[in-house]
């Protein structure tokens, strides 16, 4: 049985019949964690129709994350609707043999969305309606990534920075960066920091804040109902890590302060220590039962060892232009950047990094990084203040549309 084209007239008696966006949402949600044969092929055959019912909404901002997880939850469902029992239920789909590989194809489908799974029962229930596994084609430079990559080129000049990609990237080589995955990265990193789009996740930041909602625990959704809640707020997971994000630097900046203090003051002594004295005194001081050839004490050190490497490049940042910095580093978004490229870039190639945003543009970014912290630490003492302009801000091209840089960027910090 075979899904035909959905005509206008088809449309309307599907929509009242299989229901809503939401709903066919909640369905494509529900059967992707269970499993659910009957729920993948309704979801499967009425693929066309939450599609139409997708574009009828496209308009209402509230729906966008619904659309868009819909078209996610799609492209993993869809690989296992191709062959449900004998039938065959998209338009063009093959039948293919199956494997005992293809459970464990599901599960890894499933855990995309929710995790590893918590035991094997899907092995026996989906055996017979999953597909085998085909053999993944050499990856490819696609036209989608092509126009991402040309995408973010693009915003220099719709920021109307005075300085292009191409000259930053000539700058950057010449302060003695080699890698070239490193100066790809650091050139996107020179237009992110303190620019309009990183101004705009400060204004989601500091609207949490203020209503103290960000870090709301999101439970699993336990039906239909609450399936669709949980997706309609999925927008505010994405909130929530780049608070979070911006936590961490703080504390990643505090450890490595610590320790470099205490090499400071160790070396000033007739006998300087060594790094791991210093690191092994550290753990010691916050936790005086642990002795030194301790097997815990061991594993303490490990982990701080890789918190200070993951803590050196917020370092190099904050020392030069203030711990405010650190707020205007955006998380994803529009130049695709997250916290742990930022951690591996070499010190060579960081050094270099911190000297050209310094001699290019260090004297906005230290007003802002003024301003943004002094925000932050009265947001998050819950002080009684006046909102600024940032926050009162609705319309995202209000902030996207200031000129990088600039002193319309600063007012925005400003109290009202």
């Amino acid at each position: 049985m075979t899904s035909s084209a959905t005509t206008p007239a088809d449309h309307v008696t599907t929509s009242q019949r299989y229901g809503s966006l939401e709903e066919n949402t909640s369905i494509a949600y529900v059967s992707a964690i269970s499993g659910n044969s009957e729920l993948i092929r309704k979801f499967a055959d009425h693929e066309q129709m939450v599609s139409q019912v997708a574009l009828q909404f496209r308009d209402q901002p509230a729906l966008n994350d619904l659309i868009d997880h819909v078209k996610k939850l799609y492209s993993i469902i869809k690989p296992f609707t191709r062959n449900l029992g004998t039938q065959t239920f998209l338009s063009g789909a093959e039948t293919f043999p199956m494997t005992s590989n293809s459970s464990n194809s599901f599960r890894t489908a499933r855990s995309h969305l929710t995790g590893p799974s918590q035991s094997d029962t899907l092995e026996n229930s989906t055996a017979s309606l999953l597909p085998s596994p085909r053999p993944s084609p050499p990856r490819r430079r696609t036209n989608a990534r092509i126009r991402d990559v040309q995408s973010w080129m693009n915003l220099p000049r719709q920021m109307h920075c005075r300085d292009s990609v191409k000259d930053i990237r000539r700058f950057l080589g010449s302060f003695g960066s080699t890698n070239r995955h490193d100066l790809n990265l650091t050139t996107r990193l020179f237009f992110a920091v303190g620019s309009p789009y990183a101004i705009l996740q400060l204004r989601d930041i500091f609207k949490a804040l203020k209503r103290n909602d960000a870090l709301l625990p999101f439970s699993k959704p336990s039906n239909l109902k609450s399936a669709v809640q949980a997706i309609a707020r999925s927008g505010d997971l994405k909130l929530v890590a780049r608070l979070q994000n911006r936590i961490s630097r703080f504390y990643l900046v505090n450890i490595y302060e610590r320790r470099a203090r205490r090499l400071y003051a160790n070396n000033q002594r007739p006998r300087s220590f060594t790094d791991s004295e210093v690191m092994s005194a550290i753990i010691i001081e916050n936790q005086p039962d642990l002795e030194s050839d301790n097997e815990e004490l061991q594993k303490q050190m490990k982990t701080l060892r890789n918190l200070l490497y993951s803590s050196r490049n917020w370092y190099r940042l904050a020392s030069r232009f203030g711990v405010g910095i650190l707020l205007l580093v955006p998380w994803g978004g529009e130049f695709d950047i997250y916290d742990s490229h930022i951690q591996k870039i070499s010190q060579l190639e960081f050094d270099g990094f911190v000297n050209l945003l310094d001699e290019k543009r260090g004297v906005f970014l230290r007003r802002c990084s003024r301003n943004g912290i002094r925000r932050f630490r009265m947001l998050s003492n819950f002080e009684t203040i006046r909102p600024t302009k940032l926050e009162e801000i609705a319309a995202t091209e209000a902030i996207t549309e200031k000129h990088f840089d600039s002193n319309g960027l600063l007012d925005l910090l400003r109290p009202v």
